[in-house]
């Protein structure tokens, strides 16, 4: 197993000021939900429902196809390339958090490839923007989570940096 450690020098991060410093690519917009009915094609959204079906088809490409629902209406999630894990994520009856492009399809809109969760009917939506970082080759999606929660506690600190004679404070004043 490679050192998560070399592939975090490859996107320039060597040091605890790198670290502080890394600024995100984007920032993703998870604080709401956008009922099915009310979906733009091509803007991203994030959609709450059940699923309804789900379904595996295909004799050579496989796909995996997951109709979601909330009060409003229905949409396809779509999957060219999954794992028995996520099907069994996707099962009918579960709570899905779905976040992608609209787009149109064969049967309707769809999501192609949508991030996903399960979530319970209760669960708060994030209170800010989400960061996206860059991405080195190998560094895995909770790699990236894990670097998320350093950043945001690393921030929280007082830094001193070297090329200032007094200590600045990286906290934001919220």
């Amino acid at each position: 197993m490679v050192d998560p450690s070399a592939k975090l020098r490859k996107l320039g991060i060597e040091r605890e000021q790198d670290l502080a410093l890394h600024l995100p690519l984007r920032y993703e917009d998870l604080t709401r939900i956008t009922p099915i009915a009310r979906l733009r094609v091509g803007q991203l959204e994030q959609v709450e429902g059940e699923v309804v079906s789900s379904e595996v088809s295909g004799r050579g490409r496989r796909t995996l196809a997951v109709e979601l629902r909330d009060a409003t209406a229905s949409i396809t999630l779509r999957f060219f390339h999954f794992y028995p894990s996520q099907r069994a994520q996707l099962a009918v009856g579960r709570r899905v958090r779905a976040w992608g492009e609209p787009r149109g399809g064969l049967f309707g809109v769809e999501i192609v490839h949508p991030q996903f969760r399960v979530v319970r009917p209760d669960e708060p939506l994030p209170d800010r923007l989400t960061p996206v970082y860059p991405a080195a080759v190998g560094l895995v999606v909770k790699v990236s989570s894990a670097f998320r929660v350093s950043v945001s506690h690393f921030v929280q600190v007082r830094v001193r940096l070297p090329h200032f004679s007094s200590t600045i404070s990286l906290a934001s004043n919220t």
